[in-house]
């Protein structure tokens, strides 16, 4: 196995797909965004601020289960 980076470690820490059986069907359609990666990003990072690390993991991964607010 060749020598990882800090970088390339973290990425793979940062991926649910290695805690996940699988991944909810409907993240691998098409489908239009609603906001660009930047603002997802800002809004994740208030977000742990205002809730904590830990439990904005919790909902993302409920999230990559299938386990969201659907938009009605």
């Amino acid at each position: 196995m060749e020598n990882l980076t800090e970088v390339e470690i973290a990425k793979i820490f940062s991926n649910p797909f290695y805690c996940l059986p699988r991944v909810d069907y409907s993240f691998m359609t098409e489908h239009q965004t609603l906001v660009t990666e930047e603002m997802w990003i800002k809004c994740g990072v208030n977000l742990i601020k205002e809730i904590g690390a830990e439990q904005y993991l919790k909902y993302l991964l409920e999230n990559l289960k299938g386990n969201y607010t659907k938009n009605k």
